[in-house]
């Protein structure tokens, strides 16, 4: 179990993360290639995901405010990057497609094939 430093705020919610997570993406925009192999959320750079490289991209963004579980967090996101490569070519797109429009279906997808999300 991880502990905060005393440096941090413990009051993290959910509306934080969620703010960091966009400020990512919106400076991805800002940074676009053609492959997307720069893209923060791209599969080739979550297969990459190490707890330090999801630290330094998460914490000038949340304000403060401590982010727990960041080597679990950071695992199951190289888990989506990977499994993403290796089963749909790289494409969440394709994972999506696959459900056919069917929310159940993709959640038995996504149940099937990420076994950090069971």
């Amino acid at each position: 179990l991880e502990y905060p430093e005393e440096t941090h705020i413990n009051s993290l919610e959910y509306e934080h993360l969620a703010v960091a997570l966009k400020k990512l993406a919106e400076a991805d925009d800002n940074n676009y290639t053609e492959d997307m192999s720069s893209y923060f959320f791209s599969p080739q750079r979550l297969a990459e995901m190490t707890e330090d490289s999801m630290r330094s991209s998460l914490e000038p963004h949340l304000a403060g405010h401590y982010l727990d579980n960041m080597k679990k967090r950071s695992e199951l996101w190289k888990e989506v990057g990977q499994i993403l490569l290796s089963h749909f070519d790289g494409s969440a797109s394709k994972l999506i497609a696959l459900a056919g429009g069917s929310a159940p279906k993709l959640v038995e997808l996504v149940f099937l094939h990420f076994p950090g999300f069971r």
